[in-house]
């Protein structure tokens, strides 16, 4: 985001894309105000996850240098909590495709939650024995967790242990999304978030009918039946990034 008076930088989320291969990204509004002065809004594709493609020479040679002329940074910094998430006023129809969608999303939280607590190195003088004690324990947790999640703490518990998952690749451990890139730049910089909690709960429920259908296209994303997450790879998200780029979506 730009001057605020002059310019301003907002961050245009993107579902899920990147090496960008130096696509222009970056899109620049003019307005005047009220006095007849010119404002200017930088508005910039990003995605959650900060991938490679994001980092390339259309970033440093670009983004950068329009970023430390702005005085204002817009992005959607509302930050949820899966596990404070309330269930919808509507629930979803009492349909068997439903329930297998909601069940589906259970385990793949349970099953990712293992994935990483799989990841963690305990320490040397833990037998096996006591392996197997920490690992059910661990495992009942997360069941129980997941058991506490409404509708809508289920997708973005997802999205949370996807992104937790896409940052573990070899890689990518020193990547961050963009915004927060940008900020160690320029750490006092005005910053506004262009989204709440609430209002971004009371988007996902007033779906109403659509929520199967939404539910139903997250749930594409991961692979159920193992709990590995569709395209968290590096070179898959790379790709989808620069598609999305290319078709404008």
């Amino acid at each position: 985001m730009f001057k605020l008076m002059a310019s301003a930088f907002l961050m245009s989320l993107l579902a899920f894309n990147t090496n960008a291969q130096s696509i222009p990204r970056l899109w620049k509004v003019t307005q005047t105000t009220d006095d007849g002065k010119p404002r200017q809004f930088h508005i910039l594709a990003i995605t959650h996850n900060g991938l490679d493609a994001e980092y390339d020479q259309y970033y440093e040679q670009t983004v950068v240098p329009v970023f430390k002329n702005a005085t204002a940074l817009f992005w959607e910094a509302a930050a949820l909590n899966a596990s404070t998430i309330p269930e919808c006023p509507k629930p979803l129809a009492a349909t068997r495709e439903n329930a297998r969608l909601i069940a589906s999303a259970r385990q793949l939280v349970v099953n990712e939650s293992m994935a990483h607590y799989l990841r963690t190195v305990l320490p040397s003088d833990v037998n096996e024995e006591e392996r197997e004690a920490i690992r059910m324990s661990q495992e009942i947790f997360a069941m129980h967790q997941a058991e506490r999640l409404s509708e809508y703490g289920l997708l973005i518990g997802l999205q949370v242990q996807f992104q937790r998952s896409y940052a573990s690749e070899a890689d990518q451990s020193e990547r961050m999304a963009i915004p927060y890139t940008l900020l160690q730049l320029r750490p006092g910089i005005n910053r506004v978030s262009v989204d709440t909690v609430d209002e971004m709960i009371a988007a996902y429920c007033n779906l109403d009918t659509d929520r199967a259908r939404e539910f139903s296209f997250q749930m594409k994303k991961w692979n159920a039946t193992n709990g590995v997450q569709m395209g968290a790879d590096k070179e898959s998200g790379n790709r989808d990034f620069i598609a999305s780029l290319k078709s404008n979506q």
